[in-house]
């Protein structure tokens, strides 16, 4: 179990950094040397036995602190067994790409990380604020219409740090613009 753990760690890695290309030059410079000492497997189940949750936390050490982040792909799951959200993180715990489904396997919303900066000069710094970096992301959301018998994008725009930027499209359910605001 242990060397298993220890490869699906490596494999872990390897994959974080493969869809890091969101970070920028410092924030790379920042967290170069900083290395988690230990992963955690999350793998729970329903009362049912169903899975419920699976993925991997990262553990950190400095100046006597832990700091436990999420790493690399995390799956919920609903009580039936089909999947709620996945998630993909970084190994600082930031989130890289997240999808919301509905109890019948929809597409619901999904969040893809554009850019991670951060303007911090050392480690310590970074981790010991929650306003140490500055992220972009895209947001789509999804909704039925009874006019197509289906679902459709119903709006898209960025966000900076949690607060909408640049132009937010609605669509109609043909696919056409609906309205246009720029934040």
């Amino acid at each position: 179990m242990k060397k298993n753990l220890k490869l699906a760690t490596i494999i872990l890695m390897i994959f974080v950094e493969s869809i890091s290309a969101q970070h920028s030059e410092n924030f790379k410079r920042v967290t170069a040397n900083f290395k988690p000492s230990d992963t955690t497997l999350i793998n729970t189940k329903h009362k049912n036995g169903n899975k419920k949750e699976f993925g991997f936390y990262y553990t950190y050490t400095s100046d006597n602190y832990k700091y436990e982040r999420s790493a690399g792909k995390h799956t919920r799951y609903y009580y039936s067994g089909g999947i709620m959200t996945e998630s993909y993180y970084d190994n600082f715990g930031i989130l890289l790409k997240w999808k919301h489904y509905n109890s019948f396997g929809v597409l619901m919303e999904e969040i893809q990380t554009l850019s991670i900066d951060t303007n911090e000069k050392d480690l310590d710094t970074f981790l010991n604020s929650d306003k140490s970096y500055d992220i972009i992301i895209l947001e789509k959301k999804y909704e039925f219409s009874p006019k197509i018998c289906g679902w459709f994008l119903f709006k898209e725009g960025k966000r900076k740090n949690g607060k909408k930027i640049g132009k937010w499209i609605k669509y109609d359910p043909y696919g056409d613009i609906k309205k246009i605001k720029e934040h």
